[in-house]
C-alpha cells in the first residue's frame, strides 16, 4: 500500500491537531501510522476522526505552517489484520460452510439439493411445479384471453342489481336480497294469484344462468313459481294465496353460471 498524499496539511507548533485541505484521512489511515510532517519528522497517528482532521504524537515539533506537504505512511501490519480478521470469520461461519456441501459449488442450486434451480422467477416457478396462481392476485379484478386466466383468482362487485363473484375458472354467482311490491290480482289460478318480478343480474353471465329464488310476505302463503332466465335478467313468478291487489315480498334470489365459456 503506497504512503497518501493527497491535499495539503494545516499545522501548529506544539498542537495534536493536524488539519487537511482537500484530505480523506478517515478512508486512507489508521491509528498507528506514521505521519511525516512539513518539517521532515515522523509522528504517531492516534486518531483519524474526519477526512479532513487527524490527531498525532507527540505534539507538533516543527514551526506553524498551512497548506504544507506531508505524508501518512502505513506501517501498520496490515497481513496479520487481515489474517485475524479472516480468522474470525472462519471460526464464526466455517460450519455453516462447511454444511452447504455440494451446494457450495453450484451457481445455480438445483431443486434436487433445496434450490430452485433457476435464475429467473418464471423458470423458478416452471421448476418448483407451480401454476399461473402463484403470480396472479387473489382478489382483484378477473380476466381471461382465449379461455386461459389472466387476472385475479376471484372478483367481487355490487351495485343496485345485487352482489356477485367472478371466479378464474368461469364460475359467476349473483345473488340480491330485496324487498320489492308485486302486484298479486291475477288468477286464481289453481288457487293461487300470482304476479311476476324482473331482477336483473349485477353482472352478465356468457350464457343463461341456473336462477331461482325465494318469497315471503307477512300473513300470506306465498310460493315461487320460477321463470325463465337470460344472460342478463331471472324473471320468476310469485304466487300468493290471497287476492291482494299489491303486496310488498321479501325476495332471495341466486343465480349461478359462467361469465365465459
Amino acid at each position: 500500500m503506497g504512503w497518501y498524499k493527497e491535499g495539503k496539511v494545516n499545522v501548529v507548533a506544539g498542537q495534536t491537531s493536524v488539519t487537511g485541505v482537500g484530505t480523506n484521512f478517515a478512508a486512507n489511515s489508521l491509528v498507528g501510522d506514521a505521519f511525516i510532517g512539513p518539517d521532515g519528522q515522523w509522528y504517531e497517528v492516534i486518531n483519524a476522526p474526519s477526512p479532513t482532521t487527524l490527531s498525532i504524537s507527540p505534539a507538533y515539533r516543527g514551526a506553524t505552517v498551512s497548506n504544507a506537504n506531508y505524508a501518512l505512511m502505513p506501517v501498520q501490519g496490515y497481513q496479520r489484520d487481515l489474517a485475524i480478521a479472516a480468522g474470525a470469520i472462519i471460526q464464526q461461519w466455517g460450519a455453516t460452510l462447511a454444511g452447504l456441501g455440494a451446494v457450495s459449488t453450484e451457481n445455480v442450486v438445483p431443486v434436487a439439493k433445496g434450490g430452485t434451480g433457476g435464475t429467473t422467477s418464471s423458470t423458478a416457478r416452471a421448476n418448483l411445479g407451480l401454476g399461473t396462481a402463484a403470480v396472479a392476485a387473489l382478489v382483484g379484478a378477473v380476466s381471461q384471453s382465449g379461455g386461459v386466466p389472466t387476472g385475479a383468482v376471484m372478483q367481487y362487485g355490487s351495485n343496485a342489481n345485487g352482489s356477485f363473484i367472478r371466479y378464474a375458472d368461469g364460475t359467476q354467482i349473483c345473488w340480491q336480497k330485496a324487498s320489492t311490491a308485486i302486484a298479486v290480482t291475477s288468477g286464481p289460478a289453481n288457487g293461487l294469484y300470482y304476479g311476476s318480478v324482473i331482477w336483473t343480474f349485477p353482472a352478465q353471465f356468457y350464457a343463461a344462468p341456473v336462477a331461482t329464488g325465494s318469497t315471503q310476505s307477512d300473513g300470506v302463503i306465498t310460493v315461487d313459481l320460477g321463470g325463465p332466465s337470460t344472460v342478463t335478467q331471472f324473471s320468476p313468478g310469485v304466487g300468493a294465496l290471497a287476492s291482494i291487489a299489491s303486496r310488498t315480498f321479501s325476495l332471495n334470489l341466486i343465480s349461478i353460471g359462467r361469465w365465459y365459456a
